[in-house]
């Protein structure tokens, strides 16, 4: 089945900003790299995917704008530290 997924937004000081998200599921030593945000104004909104998942599992989520390296849409283990 598809993983549940979760639409969140927040603010950049730069309007014109490149956001990404990155989940970290806390029982893991791995980073989820979202798709890039959409940005308007100084709002960007993005949907994360949040992988199979119980009523137990917690979430730390990042927003990362203009990083100093392109970040792509992966697994990563701890490719950010969160």
């Amino acid at each position: 089945g598809s993983s549940p997924t979760a639409t969140i937004e927040g603010q950049v000081s730069e309007s014109g900003a490149r956001v990404w998200v990155v989940v970290h599921p806390r029982a893991t030593n791995v980073c989820w790299v979202q798709p890039e945000a959409s940005v308007y104004k100084n709002t960007w909104t993005a949907t994360v995917h949040l992988g199979e998942q119980n009523d137990k599992d917690t979430f730390e989520i990042r927003a990362i704008a203009n990083p100093a390296t392109e970040m792509k849409t992966m697994l990563a283990e701890s490719a950010v530290d969160v």
